[in-house]
């Protein structure tokens, strides 16, 4: 006689659907969510925003973040990229620019955010006043391409904390320009690694701003 009834074992338990095999981003600790954010390309890291209400403005606590533009930037997304840079924290990583009519007020208000690397590759030669203004304490590589030095305030003390210098086409505006290079070199000498000068020129040669006498200046950086 044939058992009445189910007589198939019973199934497990469906797992909690409650519980998550992961844990959420939101319960990740914070430097770690910054790890992941500064990870990524600026426009990326706004996006974002949308996620929830708690990472609405997330990125903006986010220290170390990338910035580039190049000169795909048309004039009415400038406005939101020099907005993106005043509403995140500082430092940033690095401000990469190709855009030359907008240089010097962009690295003006990168200042204020302590960057760690600078990069301009400009089409044509171009002022720079504002350099001077980035803390010289944070930055550490600086990589100029068409770029033209006026003289820097008097008590500007150099850039006493470059790993980097990479200038190719800048000149060195106003007197001794050649003091000036050299000033800047020797103020980062203790932890300058790499250190590449071609195409250097100077609008006032000659005495008392000119070249000095061959075999004068030996680079002294124990790092280089």
């Amino acid at each position: 006689m044939l058992p009445t009834g189910d007589s198939s074992p019973p199934l497990p338990p469906a797992p909690a659907l409650n519980k998550p095999a992961v844990r959420q981003l939101d319960d990740l600790p914070s430097d770690v969510l910054n790890k992941l954010l500064a990870g990524l390309p600026a426009s990326e890291v706004v996006r974002t925003s949308v996620l929830s209400q708690t990472w609405r403005r997330q990125w903006e606590s986010v220290p170390g973040l990338d910035i580039d533009l190049d000169d795909r930037v048309r004039d009415w997304e400038w406005e939101s990229a020099a907005g993106f840079l005043e509403r995140c924290a500082a430092p940033v990583r690095g401000v990469p620019l190709r855009l030359f009519d907008r240089a010097d007020g962009w690295v003006r208000t990168d200042a204020g955010k302590r960057p760690r690397s600078l990069s301009l590759a400009l089409p044509v030669p171009t002022a720079l006043p504002s350099l001077f203004a980035c803390d010289a304490a944070a930055l550490a590589h600086i990589k100029l391409v068409t770029c033209v030095l006026p003289p820097p305030p008097p008590a500007f003390a150099g850039f006493r904390r470059l790993t980097a210098l990479d200038l190719d086409y800048v000149m060195f505006s106003g007197e001794k320009g050649w003091e000036r290079l050299e000033a800047m070199i020797s103020a980062a000498a203790p932890t300058l690694q790499k250190l590449r000068l071609a195409n250097i020129a100077f609008d006032h040669v000659g005495a008392g701003g000119g070249l000095p006498v061959p075999g004068a200046w030996i680079i002294q950086a124990p790092n280089l």
